[in-house]
């Protein structure tokens, strides 16, 4: 269930020290689902849903899946896509936007608490005045509570690193038993917040899906894309989830911890083996037979140990 795009994973991954997660798409399922529509402006429902779906064909969030089927027959003129924030565009000569709270340039207006708070929304403006809200249901992956609360009893750090600003993050860290989690990041955030950590020495492992994942999936010490995420993140990831369940993680670290403990065995038998062998053959005390039956005795040692691994469960 685990595909390795560079092998030195195994090698590395037991030296990490923090597992930052994404939260949509990586600890949800990223299938979401419109439940509900709150109107906030003149317009109504139907229109708004038609103007959301038009702009959020542009984009490959996974926010953009709930408007996939939704009827739209809209032409977006000049579409925007801002990684992590929204998605703009000018239909009949109005500017529209979705996204962020922030994007959607609703800043100095009072933000409304729409959701009992754990449900995500984005909101849609007009020339910078509130439409609607649209609120969703993206329910956690069913192996995430038990796969972060098995990384912290082993000792590694659990971080949520979201683009997501709405009162799901938290709802998604306490669910999860994540004490350290930041909402609303840019891709620049999530990156600064990975070289911080790097600067203080932590080795970081990030757990991502999105375009808005990429700069810190490449520059993390190691990085995990899900088997959802996009082609760009697929493709700076070091590793690959085949499947949507977080316990892999488990199983790959139970074979990258046992990998590195017999890489290690392997090279101090074959440093020891040699260092006592190769001297006592060149002084001639060793007959060149024997010499070749303890060369094919010391190579069938060390391919019978790295066998082993197959027997990790």
């Amino acid at each position: 269930g685990v595909l390795l795009s560079r092998s030195n994973m195994l090698e590395q991954l037991p030296r990490a020290t923090i597992f930052a997660f994404d939260k949509t798409g990586t600890l949800t399922g990223g299938h979401l689902a419109l439940i509900e529509t709150r109107l906030l402006g003149d317009q109504p429902e139907p229109h708004c849903i038609a103007i959301a779906a038009a702009l959020e064909s542009y984009s490959n969030h996974p926010i953009a899946s709930a408007f996939r089927d939704l009827p739209c027959s809209l032409t977006v003129d000049r579409p925007q896509v801002l990684s992590g924030k929204g998605v703009s565009g000018f239909i009949g000569g109005q500017e529209y936007r979705i996204g962020s709270w922030h994007f959607a340039g609703c800043g100095e207006q009072e933000q409304p608490r729409l959701t009992a708070g754990d449900s995500p929304l984005v909101y849609l403006s007009c020339n910078r005045e509130l439409l609607a809200a649209f609120i969703f249901d993206d329910p956690l992956r069913s192996s995430a509570p038990a796969t972060l609360q098995s990384l912290r009893q082993r000792g590694y750090q659990t971080v949520m690193l979201s683009g997501d600003s709405s009162p799901a993050v938290p709802a998604a860290a306490a669910a999860t038993g994540i004490e350290e989690y930041y909402a609303g990041l840019s891709p620049e955030e999530k990156l600064e917040k990975i070289q911080l950590w790097q600067l203080q020495g932590h080795r970081v492992v990030m757990v991502g899906d999105g375009i808005n994942d990429v700069p810190v999936l490449a520059a993390a010490d190691m990085s995990v894309a899900m088997v959802n995420a996009s082609e760009l993140a697929k493709a700076s990831a070091d590793c690959l989830l085949l499947t949507g369940d977080l316990s892999r993680l488990l199983t790959t670290l139970d074979v990258a911890s046992k990998t590195r403990r017999i890489i290690i065995q392997n090279l101090a038998w074959s440093l020891s083996y040699n260092t006592a062998a190769i001297p006592l053959a060149a002084a001639g005390l060793i007959a060149p037979w024997l010499a070749a039956v303890g060369m094919s005795s010391s190579s069938l040692i060390v391919v019978a140990n790295a066998l082993r691994l197959n027997r990790v469960r």
